[in-house]
C-alpha cells in the first residue's frame, strides 16, 4: 500500500512537471515566433505578404507569397519530399531572398496546409496522386502567377523531389520559365546512392579496411534490389563514409527548425507524422524515376546548386549536368553544406544563387 501511494505521488509529480514544461515551451515558442514575424514583416508599399488559397486541379491549394517589391522576378519554389513542405522552414533562409525576388511557396496536393484544406477528401486525393497531376498543378500555378503579376515567365526552383517536378516542367514549358535553379537535383535516386557507395568503397579499399568494404558491398546489394527509395541504406553508407570524407546528413534539421516556425502551428506540424502515407504513390514513382531518360536539352538557363557534402545526389547529378545542353549553365558547390544547402549555409547559398542570376539578368 505504501509503495502504491509513493508510485501515485511520483506519477503526480511527473505529470505536474510535464504540464509546467509544456506551458514554458509554448510560451517560449510564442515569444520566438512573434518576434520573427515582427522583425520580418513586409512593410514596403510595393511589397506582398499573402497567404493564398487557390483552386488548382479541382481542389483548394495553399500558396504563401512574400517579397518587398512585386516588380521583382518571381520564384516558384517546389519543395522536396515528396510531401516535404518548406513553409515551416522559411524563417531559416528565405528572408535573404525577399529584397530581390517575390518568392512563392506552394504546398503540393496532399502536403502541409493543402492537406489540411482538403482533409475530408484526402483519400480520393491520395488515390489520384501522381507526378503527372502535380505537373498539371504546377502549370496552372505558373499561368496564374504570370497573369496576376504581369510577367512573361517565372524562375522555377526546387529542392530534391522538387527538382523531379522542376526539371520535367522546364523541359515541357520553357516558354514560361526565365531560369531553372535546381537545389540537389535528383537524377536517379537509387543510382545516386550507389554512386556514393562505390566512391566510399574505393576509399575504404584504399585504406584496406575489409570490414567497411564488406559492409558497403552488402548495403549496395540491398540498394540494387530495392523497389523503393533506399533511404535507410543512404544513412548506412553515410555512417561509414564519415570515416573517409566529410558528410553532412543532419536528420534533425527540419524538426528543430519547424518547432519554432512562425508560419506553421504545432497542429499543422503534425502533418509530418503522416507524410509518407499521404505521398506513397509519389515515393513509388521516385524509385523508378530517371531524368536521363527524359532528356538533357533545355531551352532555358540551368543552375545546379549542391551542398559540398551532398554526396548521394551530386555525383550522379554532375555526370548528368555535363551532358546538359542549354543557353547557359552553372554548377555551384556550397562549402560545408549538405543536402539542404539553403538551410545549412543560408548566406553563402543566397550569395551564389543571386550573383549567378544577376550574371544572367543584370537589369
Amino acid at each position: 500500500m505504501v509503495f502504491l501511494k509513493l508510485a501515485i505521488s511520483a506519477l503526480g509529480i511527473i505529470a505536474a512537471l510535464a504540464v509546467v514544461i509544456t506551458i514554458v515551451f509554448l510560451a517560449y515558442r510564442a515569444m520566438v515566433t512573434n518576434k520573427l514575424r515582427r522583425e520580418h514583416r513586409i512593410t514596403s508599399v510595393q511589397g506582398i505578404d499573402e497567404e493564398l488559397i487557390l483552386e488548382v486541379g479541382g481542389i483548394r491549394q495553399y500558396l504563401y507569397i512574400r517579397g518587398q517589391n512585386i516588380e521583382n522576378p518571381i520564384i516558384l519554389f517546389l519543395h522536396g519530399g515528396p510531401g516535404g513542405t518548406m513553409i515551416p522552414m522559411l524563417h531559416t533562409y528565405q528572408y535573404l531572398w525577399e529584397n530581390a525576388y517575390t518568392v512563392v511557396n506552394w504546398d503540393q496536393r496532399g502536403t502541409g496546409k493543402t492537406y489540411f484544406l482538403n482533409k475530408d477528401d484526402s483519400r480520393n486525393i491520395l488515390l489520384n496522386l501522381s507526378a503527372d497531376v502535380l505537373l498539371k498543378d504546377t502549370h496552372e500555378i505558373v499561368l496564374y502567377l504570370t497573369e496576376r503579376f504581369g510577367k512573361k515567365n517565372v524562375i522555377i526552383s526546387g529542392h530534391s523531389w522538387g527538382t523531379i517536378l522542376g526539371a520535367q516542367y522546364v523541359l515541357a514549358h520553357p516558354e514560361y520559365v526565365g531560369a531553372y535553379v535546381a537545389v540537389a537535383q535528383a537524377v536517379d535516386v537509387n543510382d545516386g546512392i550507389l554512386k556514393m557507395g562505390e566512391y566510399t568503397h574505393r576509399l575504404a579499399a584504399a585504406e584496406k579496411d575489409e570490414k567497411d568494404v564488406a559492409a558497403l558491398e552488402q548495403i549496395m546489394e540491398r540498394v540494387r534490389k530495392s523497389k523503393t527509395v533506399a533511404e535507410s541504406e543512404t544513412l548506412a553508407i553515410c555512417k561509414i563514409a564519415k570515416r573517409y570524407i566529410p558528410v553532412n546528413m543532419d536528420t534533425t534539421i527540419f524538426f528543430r527548425n519547424g518547432l519554432f516556425s512562425p508560419y506553421f502551428s504545432l497542429r499543422e506540424l503534425s502533418y509530418y507524422a503522416k507524410m509518407d502515407e499521404l505521398t506513397k504513390p509519389l515515393n513509388e514513382y521516385v524509385a523508378d524515376y530517371d531524368l536521363r531518360e527524359i532528356g538533357t536539352r533545355y531551352a532555358v538557363p540551368v543552375i545546379y546548386i549542391f551542398g559540398e557534402y551532398d554526396w548521394h545526389m551530386k555525383l550522379l547529378a554532375k555526370e548528368y549536368y555535363d551532358k546538359v545542353t542549354c543557353p547557359y549553365k552553372k554548377f555551384i558547390s556550397i562549402a560545408g553544406a549538405g543536402h539542404v544547402a539553403m538551410m545549412d549555409k543560408p548566406h553563402e547559398f543566397f550569395e551564389a544563387f543571386h550573383s549567378t542570376l544577376q550574371e544572367l539578368y543584370p537589369s
